[in-house]
């Protein structure tokens, strides 16, 4: 247990208030997942990626976009995960649709923007065109199929549907049409996720990072604080992440960084310096800050302001 645990157990006078979400202290015990190193293949290896992508990304929820970006019929987005592209699309009749991003005639990219508002999608190769709802808006000359003699099956040429869901504001989508709602399969994690309201929450930006390496790196580090003492020494003096509670929620899993406190591992825990008050949102002049309209005296140590 750090000792920023500790101290919250034990502060005087507890603030009481009802979350969905339970104190993340006392730790709770995970389940004993060994001490065997991993085979350093699953990062690398083209065989392993494939499994990956046919028993995990094919058959997992992925985020797309706000739902509320969808305000009108007509709006589309596209979004791409691996090696495939996906269309969403709010239809005439208001509901929204997900779709593989992939003419029905030679596989082309459809939609070849990234979004926008259009009635019809046409494919730049031959022209065949389909409806914001994906069923088949136009065959070009269809007279030169012989396969069409006895009419356009239609049905058949329906654009390829992925299933989609809505949870927290978000539009999610499943290139498994046979998954489960996504708020089953958020499970605990999504009931707790459930005290942040989610979906009253605001656009304001998409940012998209991309770097040469195995998404598993990313999920390690993001999965750790292991790496704050030296990576982001900054952040430790406004934050704790050393020896910091993760706990298992089935499939998904939580970690509680402490901020408004400076790590036990930097030598100087008293101080209200400038960047600590700077992102606790203090103003400082070293031996007062503003409180309200109150300038009043800082009196406890940095590493206690959480506690106040």
């Amino acid at each position: 247990m750090a000792q920023i645990e500790r101290d919250f157990l034990d502060r005087p006078d507890p603030t009481e208030r009802e979350f969905k979400a339970p104190p993340f202290i006392p730790r709770k015990q995970n389940k004993d997942l060994g001490l065997s190193k991993l085979d350093g293949e699953r990062y690398f290896s083209p065989e392993f990626m494939q499994q990956e992508w046919e028993k995990i990304w094919t058959k997992t929820w992925q985020l797309v976009t706000r739902v509320d970006e969808f305000d009108e019929p007509g709006v589309f987005y596209v979004h791409e995960l691996g090696k495939e592209s996906f269309l969403f699309t709010k239809a005439d009749d208001g509901e929204i649709r997900g779709f593989y991003n992939i003419c029905r005639h030679r596989g082309n990219r459809l939609c070849q923007v990234e979004s926008g508002y259009l009635d019809t999608f046409t494919c730049p190769f031959h022209g065949w065109s389909w409806n914001n709802d994906g069923s088949l808006n136009k065959v070009s000359s269809p007279h030169l199929f012989k396969q069409f003699n006895d009419g356009v099956p239609e049905e058949e040429l329906g654009l390829v549907p992925v299933k989609v869901d809505s949870w927290g504001g978000w539009l999610w989508f499943n290139m498994d049409l046979d998954a489960i709602p996504v708020k089953d399969f958020l499970g605990e994690a999504g009931h707790q996720l459930e005290t942040y309201e989610f979906e009253k929450f605001s656009f304001l930006d998409y940012q998209t990072f991309e770097w040469n390496g195995n998404w598993k790196h990313a999920w390690d580090a993001f999965n750790e604080s292991y790496h704050f003492e030296s990576l982001h020494p900054d952040m430790i003096q406004f934050g704790e992440g050393h020896d910091i509670p993760i706990e298992l929620l089935g499939i998904h899993s939580r970690m509680l960084n402490f901020n408004r406190t400076v790590s036990e591992v930097v030598a100087d825990q008293t101080s209200l310096t400038e960047l600590r008050a700077h992102m606790w949102g203090l103003k400082e002049d070293v031996n007062h800050v503003t409180n309200g309209e109150n300038v009043v005296p800082f009196e406890c140590a940095a590493k206690d302001v959480h506690l106040e």
